[in-house]
């Protein structure tokens, strides 16, 4: 039962990232903004009170902001600072959640991007469970902040 609980919890949310998908002018956009990750918290993402680990959702974010950025800019060389992070909601065994990032500002030499994760429980319950802000600097290979190139600020236009 629950495993079949689960899976109605993934398609439902798979099946709802398609439908906004389809209705926005991006394929991979939604008004929560574009979709870059999406996983199944497993029995083994969690602590000993049910919950997952918080580092392991850092973790991810961490990802996902670096496939915003490469999406939104095509830049894959960033170091990254969190500015804020604001878990509001636990995760459990079951849960899909799906992260969404918008891109915020875009400056010199970095990027700010939001990113907002949401839960859909194995009941199909959805809900937003955080919000963070992150900044990624574009950095050269002796790791020193450089200069966004003009073709990646051109590229931001359709991610704002």
């Amino acid at each position: 039962m629950q495993a079949k609980q689960t899976n109605s919890a993934l398609d439902s949310s798979l099946e709802a990232s398609r439908q906004e998908s389809q209705t926005s002018s991006t394929s991979s956009s939604t008004s929560r903004g574009h979709c870059v990750a999406m996983r199944m918290i497993l029995p083994a993402d969690v602590n000993v009170h049910g919950t997952v680990f918080g580092g392991a959702i850092l973790s991810e974010y961490d990802l996902a902001g670096a496939t915003a950025v490469r999406q939104f800019l095509g830049l894959s060389r960033m170091t990254t600072r969190h500015l804020s992070i604001d878990f509001t909601k636990a995760l459990y065994p079951g849960d899909v959640f799906t992260i969404y990032a918008r891109l915020e500002k875009l400056g010199k030499t970095s990027v700010t991007v939001h990113l907002e994760g949401w839960r859909t429980s194995p009941e199909n319950q959805e809900e937003r469970f955080s919000d963070v802000t992150v900044v990624f600097v574009y950095i050269n290979e002796q790791g020193d902040p450089m200069p966004i190139p003009q073709w990646a600020r051109d590229r931001s236009e359709d991610f704002k």
